[in-house]
């Protein structure tokens, strides 16, 4: 009970800390939802990665499977969890959609230039496109591909006033 506890512990501290940087709002809530969502995902769809690319595939062509079952995955997540997203289902996959291809095509040619041309592990390259992925794709998730439909007024309240 006491490791629950801590965990617990651990979780409001992390909230109350995003909170107060993020203005105690609705980003805030946000933000953590989908660092938590893209965390497990990601650390999952990491390790598929490395798998691939240790048993079947080459390095492109394992983070071209990955990538697509990442993407999919996340806008289910994201958009139910994250977002709470109530506007048009197709539409908002088309703009993820578009997110996503421009952020394969950011991934595709950091594999190409630093693993490829330059010699980088591609493991450290793909760690370190996924963290710089995830901060650009919740800005253009949070702002387009699910905006928010309250007044701009409220865009900061927090759950507890709305």
């Amino acid at each position: 009970h006491r490791r629950n506890a801590d965990r617990w512990a651990a979780i409001r501290m992390l909230s109350k800390l995003v909170s107060g940087w993020a203005g105690g709002g609705v980003i805030s809530w946000q933000l953590l939802h989908y660092a938590t969502i893209g965390l497990l995902l990601n650390a999952t769809l990491y390790g598929a990665y490395l798998l691939l690319t240790l048993t079947w595939l080459d390095s492109v062509s394992a983070m071209t499977v990955v990538y697509g079952s990442g993407v999919l995955l996340g806008f289910v997540l994201n958009r139910k969890i994250t977002f709470n997203h109530h506007g048009g289902q197709h539409a908002a996959l088309l703009r993820y959609l578009v997110c996503y291809a421009i952020g394969y095509i950011i991934d595709l040619s950091a594999l190409w230039l630093f693993a490829g041309k330059l010699g980088l592990p591609h493991q450290v390259v793909q760690g370190g496109v996924t963290i710089a992925l995830a901060v650009i794709l919740f800005a253009f998730q949070k702002y387009w591909v699910f905006p928010s439909r309250r007044p701009p007024g409220l865009a900061f309240a927090s759950r507890a006033t709305l």
